[in-house]
């Protein structure tokens, strides 16, 4: 019966009222309180190291037999991509940048004695493959606008520098 529940509202809109606007209260001194975190991101076209299979994979797809060939051929390729996804992870690739963040954040007086390298790549990096490509998205977020946008500038160029090195290794 709805009367009854309007009644025991009706009875307890001062209970209600109070717990209503404490919530508001408290939930307006949170979102105020809390620390802005900003995201930048741009992509990478990877390139990919298998383009002679890609070729070999469209031949094979017209013969019923050889769709198992095309199917290993693709998978060798994702395999592939995730290797160089995980190497661009690496902290070979990312230390100078993480490096370069720990020197801004105490330029900035902030506390870097707990900051490390597996925790920042976690909270502060989004890097992955996008589902069916070769386009490898990078986030990065932070609460300074400037120090995204330049962190997100040496991403790029250490990415850049490490498909040079692995293009003139393959010369």
């Amino acid at each position: 019966d709805l009367r009854i529940i309007f009644r025991n509202i009706f009875l307890n809109k001062k209970l209600i009222a109070i717990i209503t606007f404490t919530s508001v209260a408290i939930s307006l001194f949170y979102s105020f309180s809390k620390e802005k975190i900003y995201k930048g991101s741009f992509q990478i076209v990877l390139k990919d190291s298998t383009n002679n299979k890609d070729s070999l994979s469209s031949i094979f797809q017209n013969n019923a037999f050889s769709s198992s060939i095309s199917n290993l051929v693709k998978s060798r390729m994702a395999k592939d991509l995730n290797t160089q996804v995980e190497i661009l992870k690496s902290p070979s690739v990312l230390m100078p940048i993480f490096e370069y963040v720990k020197a801004e954040k105490l330029n900035e007086k902030k506390d870097i004695s707990k900051y490390r390298f597996d925790k920042w790549l976690k909270k502060s990096l989004g890097i992955e493959l996008i589902d069916g490509t070769t386009v490898l998205k990078i986030e990065y977020f932070d609460n300074n606008k400037e120090l995204i946008f330049n962190s997100l500038n040496k991403i790029s160029t250490a990415y850049q520098q490490y498909s040079d090195k692995d293009r003139i290794t393959g010369l």
